[in-house]
Parts: C-alpha cells; sequence; structure tokens
C-alpha cells in the first residue's frame, strides 16, 4: 500500500462514512457500490478498508482519537463507578458513596478486547517461505508438515 492520499469519490466516501459508524466493511460496501453478491462486498469492502488504513488512522489522529487518548477512555470505562444513594426520611435522595458500574466496565472490556483482536489480524504470517529457528545464534529450517 502507498501512502500518498487517495482520491475520495462519492461512493467511497459514502463507505467510509458507513464504516466508521457500524465498523462493518461487507454492509458498507453493500450501501455504497451496490455489489452483486455477498462474497463480492466482502472482498471489496476488505479491500477499500486497506487501502483507506493510513488515511483513517490519520483522521481519527487529527480529530485527537490518538492511541494515548483511546486507551485513556477504555481506561476510564473499565474502572467506572455510579453513584449509591438513600431516601432521607424527608423523602430527599442523598449520594452515600459509589460502586462499580458493572455494565459500563463489561461494554468498555467487550470493546477493548475487539480492537485488540482486530489489530491482531493485522499480523499476518507469510507461510509461503520456510520457516526458520533460530537455536544458539544459528537459523535452522523448521521441518515440513508441522503447524498449519
Amino acid at each position: 500500500m502507498s501512502d500518498k492520499p487517495i482520491r475520495m469519490t462519492i461512493k467511497l466516501r459514502k463507505f467510509l462514512g458507513h464504516y466508521l459508524k457500524h465498523g462493518n466493511a461487507t454492509a458498507a460496501c453493500k450501501h455504497a457500490y451496490n455489489p452483486t453478491n455477498d462474497n463480492s462486498a466482502a472482498v471489496h469492502g476488505h479491500y477499500l478498508v486497506r487501502k483507506l488504513k493510513i488515511q483513517i488512522n490519520d483522521m481519527l489522529d487529527a480529530q485527537g482519537a490518538t492511541d494515548e487518548a483511546i486507551a485513556k477512555v477504555y481506561a476510564d470505562g473499565m474502572n467506572a463507578v455510579k453513584p449509591e444513594f438513600e431516601r432521607s426520611e424527608d423523602g430527599v435522595f442523598e449520594a452515600i458513596g459509589e460502586s462499580p458500574d458493572h455494565k459500563v466496565r463489561i461494554k468498555a472490556a467487550d470493546s477493548a478486547s475487539k480492537i485488540k483482536q482486530h489489530l491482531s489480524n493485522d499480523i499476518l504470517l507469510d507461510l509461503t517461505e520456510p520457516l526458520k529457528v533460530q537455536i544458539e545464534g544459528k537459523y535452522v529450517p523448521a521441518k515440513s508438515g508441522g503447524a498449519r
């Protein structure tokens, strides 16, 4: 992929807007391009996401969604608390403390794990070349027929 800017057509903008809102490349491709079938939409959607990846990251960084800012939001969500109230005798609610907000914490943890999984999917192994194992400073070709 090259780092040069991509000419944003109307359909590509429509795809990007739908993808950023919903996070589903296949659905975004169906929305913007009207492909002939689901397979075509999945393949073309994946291609467009990879093509736009650099620009999406640059846009998010420019909007303040840096890696550090996102990590802070998730950390805040995973430590969320909610106030606890008690009704006094005169009928007024008074704050008496805080308790963990499990609903928010679970949602933050779920989102963080999905992002982590998405990022780990970007690490691809090239299994077309023989694997090499380093033993005591020497590279030794791995035996074929191993893990696939």
